[in-house]
């Protein structure tokens, strides 16, 4: 009897550690995938910033130079990334009610503390047709350092290509593309007014 309380014991304590170890696995592999899955964004965060990075450090440099704060919008977490040393602020575009076309453009905007101008935008995910691709740098780069009309309803203008396009806050919109255009021109929008009036609560508590 004595000997089956023991073995009963002993397999006890080997299924808990057992148990234990695949679960702890499952944890460390799932922050790994989490972080993997974040790899571009982070790039994304860490160029618009010229924080310089290789693949073998981004985690690192990545937390030691942003901070992470997250919001709640209509129920949906959303994370802002804030550059530790000038306060940029990156955000995450694309993730409400505006998109293009054909479907989903997700990416990250990096703006100044104030809101008051575009550092750099860049797509990371775009389901647009071939030809009508706003993830190029011919196009984005028209967003480097852009200035904001944050009083108004169109912040940021996507505008006619040629001379009629001479507004401070508009870029050329991509050729043969204005439904695309239209449509990244309102995603960049809704997402600059959301994120801008939750930051703005966050400095009001």
């Amino acid at each position: 009897m004595n000997q089956y309380i023991k073995l009963l014991i002993f397999i006890t304590v080997v299924a808990f550690f057992t148990s234990f170890a695949f679960i702890s696995m499952d944890l460390l592999f799932s922050e790994k995938i989490e972080q993997n899955q974040n790899k571009a964004y982070y790039a994304a965060v860490l160029n618009h910033n010229n924080i310089a990075y290789d693949d073998s450090n981004i985690f690192d440099v990545f937390d030691a130079t942003i901070q992470v704060e997250t919001y709640v919008y209509e129920g949906q977490e959303l994370n802002v990334y804030i550059n530790l040393e000038n306060n940029n602020i990156s955000v995450i575009f694309g993730l409400f009610d505006a998109s293009g076309v054909w479907g989903d453009i997700i990416g990250i905007m990096t703006l100044d503390e104030n809101f008051t101008r575009i550092i750099n935008v860049s797509v990371l995910i775009q389901e647009e047709q071939l030809g009508k691709d706003v993830s190029t740098r011919g196009f984005l780069d028209q967003f480097l350092n852009l200035p904001l009309a944050g009083e108004t309803l169109t912040p940021v203008i996507v505008g006619p290509i040629g001379p009629e396009g001479d507004l401070e806050n508009e870029v050329d919109q991509l050729s043969g593309a204005t439904g695309t255009s239209n449509g990244f021109q309102n995603i960049i929008n809704e997402s600059y007014f959301i994120y801008r009036d939750l930051l703005e609560g966050r400095d009001n508590a």
